[in-house]
């Protein structure tokens, strides 16, 4: 499934935590309004403590935020790519 969510808010604390809010999108381009029409209420909001992660968010941005059952395809989870590795 894939969604399509906005920065509303970003929050840098003392000590390196950023809070973020992302709510979906609802006008803008014709995309943005069909969006709209099969997401039209949610919010995700994260606290990141990976400074590289922080800066990827900008204020008024546009993400697409793509959901995969885990379960079913946690092979292509980041972090877990086991086609690279090799057998000793």
């Amino acid at each position: 499934m894939r969604a399509k969510f906005v920065v509303e808010l970003i929050t840098n604390f003392t000590g390196g935590n950023t809070f973020v809010s992302l709510v979906p999108v609802t006008d803008g381009s014709d995309e943005n309004k069909d969006f709209w029409s099969y997401t039209p209420i949610g919010k995700l909001e994260m606290t990141i403590t990976n400074k590289a992660a922080t800066q990827f968010f900008t204020p008024g941005n546009e993400y697409y935020l793509d959901v995969t059952d885990a379960d079913a395809d946690a092979d292509s989870v980041i972090g877990n790519d086991t086609s690279t590795s090799t057998a000793s």
